[in-house]
């Protein structure tokens, strides 16, 4: 379902119908339509992380281990774009108490957090602006790309993120 419609125009009926149960069997695993959702963010959380490390090289020097991350989650975007748009542009519902944190989300953000403090021990205290800094670009041109609001190719706009990407990466340590 996730391949041919938004989040917002499916319903607990329709992912009844989709899988052959009924909306009454959906309610007994999941209160409402939003613990489904955090369930396939979780899902496309780890697909994502799978796809990156899987694939990276963490045995690098900061800057291309960042570019070859953004990279990867551009390719992932770009291969996957339901579940990218379902992770990052859909707006996240507001999970009980009973919803744990994703865990892989944690597990990139510690990694990155973690190198951040290796190669840039100045911003050991505060880490987080510089990952959020960064993947707030990425996610920024990848959902553009998504929904056509960016000029040039596919490689055009990748290639304009990772240059930009190591320009702020750069700027960030001579700060």
């Amino acid at each position: 379902m996730l391949e041919t419609s938004d989040w917002q125009g499916i319903s607990i009926r329709s992912i009844a119908q989709q899988i052959n149960y009924t909306p009454a069997a959906i309610y007994k695993h999941f209160r409402n339509k939003d613990e489904i959702l955090w369930e396939l963010m979780r899902l496309g959380h780890a697909r994502m992380y799978t796809f990156v490390f899987s694939q990276l090289n963490v045995n690098q020097e900061f800057t291309p281990l960042m570019l070859q991350m953004a990279a990867l989650h551009w390719d992932f975007a770009a291969q996957h774009p339901q579940w990218y748009k379902l992770i990052y542009l859909t707006a996240h519902p507001n999970p009980t108490a009973t919803l744990t944190p994703d865990e892989n989300a944690l597990k990139i953000i510690q990694f990155v957090t973690d190198k951040i403090n290796e190669a840039l021990p100045q911003y050991a205290d505060r880490n987080w602006e510089l990952f959020s800094g960064a993947i707030n670009m990425i996610i920024g041109y990848c959902s553009q790309y998504l929904y056509g609001k960016t000029f040039g190719t596919a490689a055009e706009v990748k290639k304009r993120m990772l240059n930009n990407l190591e320009r702020f990466i750069k700027g960030a340590m001579v700060s």
